[in-house]
């Protein structure tokens, strides 16, 4: 049934130590993720990439997944790095492998500005921004056809909503989205539409659960945003709630009132997605007296920290079960009130293995589990269901869990 897992015992992981494995623990061969959610009305997935050609993690994915985001491999910044011919080969890639073990795909993310524009692109709209929007648009319908009957949902639109303080509009300040913003996501939806008559049309974007005002003020700002898109006929199906966790502690998180959020789209007529599941533990610092909340900090950090004075394995191997049992029960409260909206059926992670996380290449050596004795280097940020030796966390189980305890779907 699926892979040979390893069984969580009293809140013990086989975690790194300095350059080796644990022994293991006993065995298990429960149910997958994918089983546990097909069960019970779900689809469990995550995003792909490059890394996911390797044999540990293709097995993992093949096991777990029966939902696929490309991770990049359709944004138009991959496609067109350059100006001229596209170059779909790692997309195709992805699609046919999904396919291959009957997994469905989701195409992600079609329109995605500033981010993933071709820096040829943002000049020529500097130039001649008409002809820059309609490139966008051709794009749009390139991808949408070219996956036509291969794609069951489609990001058409990603993070188009404004979230700086110091720029005022619904929109973000960028040159796609002014003057007629809302046009050119309309026009968008119309031609994935009309080349993808059977799929889901997605938006997605980030929006997080815990109560400030800054949030609340986000949150009603993706309501405004979907209540627009509905009265201007956009064909919007789904909303993606990405779903990035962070920087829990510390933070109210009253269920209700998000519930009550999920539950205002899903009054307006839309269904609901978790597109990006990932709990980041980053600014859990292993080295310390350090907040290592970026690249510069880990150096500075590394620097500062005596090499007489490594960190102790038990200490590190007791900081790491602490920190996977945290973003586990993070994760089971957020899913717990998330999943009351009954028409989400679709739960995908951003990767399944921290071995794997989009970050770890950036800060490496700055955390728990990271300094090794041998200077081994060690993924830092623990973000995903499976640690970077492929052994499930807890948050692998708060995951089936919610899905088993979560109200009937819709």
């Amino acid at each position: 049934m699926g892979l040979t897992r390893r069984t969580l015992l009293a809140g013990s992981l086989a975690i790194p130590t300095f350059g080796r494995a644990t022994a293991p623990l006993a065995q298990d061969t429960g149910p997958t993720i994918k089983e546990v959610a097909n069960a019970n009305g779900f689809r469990f997935g995550s995003a792909a990439g490059p890394w996911t050609f390797q044999p540990a993690m293709e097995r993992l994915l093949q096991s777990e997944c029966d939902l696929i985001t490309p991770e990049n491999a359709m944004k138009m910044d991959h496609v067109y790095k350059e100006l001229g011919p596209a170059n779909f080969t790692d997309a195709d890639q992805i699609v046919r492998w999904a396919h291959s073990f009957d997994a469905s795909v989701r195409a992600h993310a079609l329109i995605f500005a500033p981010e993933a524009i071709p820096r040829w692109l943002n000049d020529l709209a500097n130039t001649d921004r008409l002809e820059a929007l309609q490139q966008v648009l051709a794009y749009v319908r390139q991808v949408a056809r070219r996956y036509r009957n291969q794609v069951v949902s489609i990001d058409v639109v990603n993070e188009a909503l404004n979230k700086d303080a110091n720029h005022e509009g619904l929109l973000k300040n960028n040159w796609l989205y002014r003057d007629n913003g809302f046009q050119l996501i309309r026009d968008a939806y119309a031609i994935a539409r009309e080349e993808q008559p059977d799929a889901e049309l997605v938006y997605n974007d980030w929006v997080l659960p815990y109560d400030n005002t800054a949030l609340d003020g986000q949150r009603e700002d993706m309501l405004l945003f979907l209540e627009t898109c509905r009265e201007n006929d956009i064909q919007i199906d789904t909303v993606g709630i990405q779903s990035h966790l962070r920087h829990w502690q510390g933070r109210t998180f009253i269920s209700a009132n998000w519930t009550d959020f999920l539950h205002q789209i899903e009054g307006m007529g839309y269904k609901i997605a978790i597109t990006e599941l990932s709990a980041s533990d980053d600014w859990l610092s292993g080295v310390p007296e350090s907040s290592c909340r970026n690249l510069a900090d880990c150096e500075r950090a590394v620097e500062d920290y005596a090499e007489d004075e490594p960190i102790d394995p038990d200490t590190a191997r007791e900081r790491i079960r602490v920190r996977d049992q945290e973003a586990g029960r993070a994760v089971a409260e957020y899913l717990a009130a998330t999943l009351r909206a009954r028409s989400i059926r679709d739960i995908v992670c951003w990767g399944l293995s921290d071995a794997h996380w989009y970050l770890n290449h950036r800060d490496r050596f700055c955390r728990d589990g990271c300094i090794t004795a041998d200077g081994a280097a060690q993924p830092c940020i623990r973000a995903l269901p499976y640690d970077e030796l492929f052994e499930m966390k807890p948050m692998a189980r708060a995951i089936m869990t919610a899905m088993e305890q979560a109200p009937p779907r819709s």
